[in-house]
């Protein structure tokens, strides 16, 4: 949803024409490459923590230490999703990038 919300806004920007699409593009790239990128080393890490092949097995419910990490660091790589400015975050940098680009290429 972030994707076409980023994209929806720069392809709908007054500053993206026909001509302008290519650098358009290339700032949405630059605003979502990384973090695409660190949804999927989470979601790898979150896939290994809930099938619990490379940390501790907990040695039962009363496990509290080995549970309460386990806890910790699933909340942790979850996070994100609680910033409620996500979406609107990508696409101001998302313009950043794009007037960036823009300026440079008159350059």
């Amino acid at each position: 949803m972030e994707d076409a919300y980023v994209l929806a806004r720069l392809f709908t920007h007054p500053l993206t024409t026909r001509s302008t699409l290519p650098q358009a593009l290339q700032a949405y790239n630059s605003s979502r490459l990384d973090f695409s990128n660190d949804i999927v080393r989470k979601t790898n890490r979150v896939g290994s923590l809930y099938e619990f092949t490379d940390v501790p097995i907990p040695a039962g419910p009363h496990d509290i230490k080995a549970l309460e990490s386990w806890r910790r660091e699933v909340y942790d790589l979850w996070q994100f999703q609680m910033d409620e400015n996500g979406a609107d975050d990508f696409w101001r940098d998302a313009e950043a990038y794009f007037k960036g680009f823009l300026a440079s290429s008159k350059l």
